[in-house]
């Protein structure tokens, strides 16, 4: 694999390793050329069934309002979460699926129904920005 990879300017830290398939596990600055396989496997994924607040370490929320209210929050982002993406979907309105989030524009609630059920969201400073929503925006 290292003939495929221009390593010029490839900082690694010592918690960083190759795995037993040929991978690699950390952290990469600097300019990378050359083939990269496999994919990205995004982060945290959790699943909500009831009221509570979504976890600013989720890459994607998974709403289920199907036996309880998924009435959510979702915190101010800090400056460690400029450009964080996220990705709320809900699975299942039976009750409720929203979300309570400070954007650009003020306080906003965020209601998905089964149709219309996804909303990305990213981090500039301390607010959110909605990318896109198929949601109802309130």
């Amino acid at each position: 694999m290292a003939d495929k990879i221009n390593v010029d300017g490839f900082a690694v830290s010592t918690l960083d390793v190759c795995t037993a398939d040929g991978g690699f596990v950390g952290d990469v600055t600097g300019d990378i050329t050359g083939d990269i396989t496999g994919g990205y496997k995004a982060g945290a994924i959790t699943t909500y069934v009831a009221a509570g607040a979504i976890a600013l370490t989720d890459d994607m929320a998974i709403l289920d309002g199907s036996a309880a209210t998924a009435a959510m929050t979702l915190a101010i982002p800090g400056a460690s979460n400029v450009g964080k993406i996220m990705y709320i979907t809900c699975t299942d309105s039976s009750f409720v699926c929203d979300v309570d989030v400070t954007t650009g524009v003020g306080a906003q609630t965020i209601t998905m129904t089964v149709g219309e059920s996804a909303t990305l969201i990213g981090a500039t400073g301390f607010i959110w920005n909605i990318v896109s929503t198929t949601a109802t925006v309130s």
